[in-house]
């Protein structure tokens, strides 16, 4: 009995802790992500941890700028959010206008990011156009949607702890059409999208 309970943790350690496919569902990452879009994560990437604990076994690599990858929502921790590193501890952080600067130098929109939205909100109105310059703490990271008009990020909820992150984004192994019923299956399957690497 004891040898089937070490196999079964056995393989729950190493399906959480290697990879694992997560749905894209909200806009927030378009036109890089889109809702249908599954992705195959890379969990090992920023460290292992003993399943259903921040416990970290292993260190994993440190989160990049530009970096897509997946994280436990801090204010639901049950929620896995996709989004792109901006910034990283010991960085400021500050939006003028839509434009983003870090360190003080302007940040480029991501090649398919856009803003679906062209007014300006203005300043004291929210975070989303303008925010003051913040110093992202220690072990923290800043991230964004790359529809950065659409997207609830670190300009609502703040850095993200460096232990909340979950995996790096590493492929689409598939999508399907939302809206398209399956007797479609020509228009219900992205073909172009499939084992696309996400960047």
């Amino acid at each position: 009995m004891i040898k089937y309970i070490v196999t079964i943790l056995i393989i729950l350690f190493i399906g959480t802790s290697v990879i694992s496919i997560n749905r894209i569902t909200s806009s927030s990452m378009e036109d890089t992500l889109e809702i249908g879009d599954a992705i195959i994560a890379l969990n090992y990437w920023y460290g292992i941890k003993m399943p259903f604990t921040d416990y970290q076994i292993l260190s994993g690599r440190e989160p990049q700028r530009g970096d897509i990858l997946f994280f436990r929502n801090p204010r639901i921790p049950s929620e896995i959010f996709l989004k792109r590193c901006i910034a990283v501890g010991g960085q400021t952080v500050e939006i003028q206008a839509k434009e983003v600067f870090v360190d003080g130098v302007e940040i480029p929109l991501p090649p398919q990011g856009k803003h679906a939205d062209h007014s300006i909100f203005p300043k004291g109105t929210s975070d989303r156009d303008f925010m003051r310059r913040i110093t992202l703490p220690d072990s923290t990271i800043f991230v964004l949607g790359d529809n950065r008009d659409f997207s609830g990020d670190s300009r609502e909820y703040g850095p993200i702890p460096k232990k909340n992150l979950t995996g790096k984004a590493w492929i689409i192994a598939w999508s399907l059409a939302p809206g398209v019923q399956w007797k479609n299956i020509e228009q219900k399957m992205r073909k172009e999208r499939f084992f696309v690497p996400v960047k």
